[in-house]
């Protein structure tokens, strides 16, 4: 039989219907294109091959005696690791016997520049026997995120308990993996080592080798599990107990004498141990730890079920190692239990200064969708060692509420802070009796806030802010407000100024500032009598009095003031400064009182300013004579 890109051709002898049809074959097939058979497949297939049948097959006794060698080229199945082995010529051979005793397969062999498989079998109802060794030339070509060769030799024993199997696998980067016992049978016994010099090439962030060991065997009651593994940097795991059936019950032990190889920004032991066993409502876990930093964990309840409930504690003694510029101890104690298609949450969180919140709500199974109310207080204190030197006191309470998927358009509520306290002594400013509410809704925050300024009147500022985008529109009102510089100035101001834009960079700050009064004092001496301050240079200075001097606006290394350079973001500006009079200047024999206006406008990093202040009327008395301006 011929056709366009395939043939076979050979001969069949077939002897007498009373010896069940023994037919003698010498047949050679041959298929350039294995994409047209497809279909009679039932799966894709492509390549070539070639293929010899030669022996005696007897159809209606079930028995043969064949010989089968042959190629393919580019043999495809639709398989990506496989199609990539078999790329190029494979050779392909075995002889193949079934008679009344078994079958038999004998010199199987499967070779091309990839792959080499050999193998031997022996198939009976009671006594089969299978020999095999495979050599993958490298095992990138089945996982590509790995390189080097693959060794397995295996040899499988079929006895009246069950099969016997002895393997040895050498795979890449020098690990080895031996398996021997009876795997199979209610006397199942198997035992396992795995060697590994490195495990750097498995998890990128660990250097160091492994070594595991164990036993896995049947009992009435299930399989029994005994396992250690010594990991990189002393690591120590220990499981064992009974691993399936209804009475399953388990036990684990974890050391790692630090943990900071593995996780870089954590340093200190951890020690964790625990039970899970299986119970008629389902699996239950007691678990306990020792971590870094003095942490404690404890995890206590049913984990599986409809009934599943599990508490938790967690405790560390000082949260500053996270967080260096807070000290103070975290507690979290809670409760997690399965609600229908829910998981229903009862949670309270200790912080340092009194800091308190407790979360009660129902999250869904995937985490897809939440129904959280977030209710407590923190004491603003907490903000000092990030607004250094600025300082903000007083308690501030949160009723918030997460309601759909996680993200802050989920987030609803309120933030209230009443008679907190403000002080920025860089800018001579301080807050007194400071009140804000920030309303929490669709992603945006709607600011809320006034205050009294030290020094008199007042501050207030409402608008809202983007969540997401930190677009703000925000409206900041002067009432009376002084600012002052004891030494040189009082002014007192009313004022409407606006923010409109993002607030990392960008926003429009626009306003108009009306001074009711400013009064000037000249100094009684001259600032510059003594001339520039010399150079200073600072030895033994304490981190704190260099913390200080450079919040001051101070180089670290000379001691000279220095410039402030435009950087960060811009903000465009937009503002009018008005003050028709009452501008009064006054020291040394110098009484005055100027007006006029301002407008400043360019960005923060580039202030533009453009107007005049003219004298209205004024006198200067210098050596008992007054002179009238």
């Amino acid at each position: 039989m011929a056709g366009a890109d395939y043939g076979l051709e050979g001969q069949a002898i077939v002897r007498g219907f009373g010896n069940g049809f023994p037919t003698r074959l010498d047949l050679s097939v041959a298929a350039e294109d294995l994409a047209r058979f497809a279909e009679l497949a039932g799966q894709p297939i492509a390549g070539a091959a070639q293929l010899g049948v030669r022996g005696t097959v007897t159809p209606l006794a079930g028995t043969f005696e064949l010989q089968v060698n042959g190629n393919t080229q580019d043999l495809s199945v639709g398989i990506a690791e496989a199609d990539a082995v078999l790329a190029g010529l494979t050779v392909l051979s075995l002889e193949a016997v079934r008679n009344e005793t078994g079958t038999f397969v004998r010199g199987l062999e499967l070779l091309n520049d990839a792959l080499d498989v050999k193998a031997d079998a022996e198939l009976r109802t009671l006594g089969s026997d299978v020999t095999a060794s495979v050599r993958l030339a490298d095992v990138g070509l089945v996982l590509p995120q790995y390189q080097g060769p693959l060794a397995l030799d295996a040899h499988a024993q079929q006895t009246p308990q069950g099969w016997v199997v002895e393997a040895r696998a050498d795979a890449p980067y020098d690990s080895q993996l031996s398996i021997d016992g009876l795997v199979t049978g209610p006397d199942a016994d198997m035992r396992f080592a795995l060697s590994m010099p490195d495990v750097n090439p498995f998890v990128e962030s660990v250097e160091g080798p492994l070594s595991a060991r164990g036993r896995v065997r049947q009992s009435p009651d299930g399989y029994l599990v005994d396992v250690s593994a010594d990991g990189p940097h002393d690591a120590r795991l220990t499981v064992n107990g009974l691993a399936t059936g209804p009475d399953a019950d388990m036990q684990f032990a974890l050391s790692v004498p630090q943990v900071q190889p593995f996780v870089p920004s954590v340093r200190g032991p951890l020690d964790a141990n625990g039970r899970i066993w299986q119970s008629p409502q389902g699996y239950r876990m007691d678990v306990t730890a020792d971590g870094p930093y003095a942490a404690k964990v404890a995890v206590e309840g049913l984990a599986t079920g409809p009934d599943a409930r599990v508490t938790l504690a967690a405790s560390m003694p000082d949260i500053s190692v996270f967080v260096p510029e807070i000290s103070g101890p975290l507690t979290i104690d809670g409760e997690v239990a399965k609600a229908g298609e829910r998981w229903l949450v009862e949670t309270d969180v200790g912080g340092p200064a009194g800091t308190t919140a407790r979360v009660a709500g129902t999250v869904a199974a995937d985490g897809s969708d939440t129904d959280l109310s977030i209710v407590g207080q923190a004491p603003l204190g907490l903000s000092a060692p990030f607004l250094a030197p600025r300082n903000l006191q007083g308690p501030a309470n949160f009723d918030l509420a997460v309601k759909g998927a996680p993200g802050l358009e989920a987030v609803s509520g309120q933030i209230t802070v009443v008679g907190a306290s403000f002080t920025a002594p860089n800018l001579r400013l301080g807050l007194t009796d400071l009140n804000t509410t920030v309303s929490l809704s669709g992603g945006s925050a709607r600011i809320d806030s006034d205050a009294n300024i030290a020094a008199g009147g007042r501050v207030s500022v409402s608008g809202a802010v983007n969540l997401t985008t930190l677009a703000a529109n925000l409206a900041i009102q002067l009432r009376n407000a002084v600012l002052t510089d004891p030494r040189i100035y009082a002014a007192t101001m009313n004022g409407d100024v606006t923010i409109d834009g993002p607030l990392t960079g960008g926003a429009r700050i626009a306003g108009t500032i009306n001074l009711a009064e400013v009064n000037v004092t000249v100094p009684a001496s001259g600032m510059t009598s003594i001339g520039a301050i010399p150079e200073i240079r600072h030895v033994g200075a304490r981190n704190s009095v260099n913390a200080t001097r450079q919040r001051a606006g101070l180089d670290s290394s000379s001691g000279e003031t220095r410039a402030d350079k435009p950087s960060g973001p811009a903000y465009p500006l937009a503002i009018s400064i008005n003050a028709p009079g009452r501008i009064f200047v006054r020291g040394r024999g110098l009484n005055a009182e100027l007006g006029g206006a301002l407008r400043i406008t360019g960005d923060t990093n580039n202030i533009i300013s453009a107007g005049s202040f003219e004298l209205i009327r004024g006198r200067l008395d210098i050596i008992g004579k007054r002179f009238d301006l």
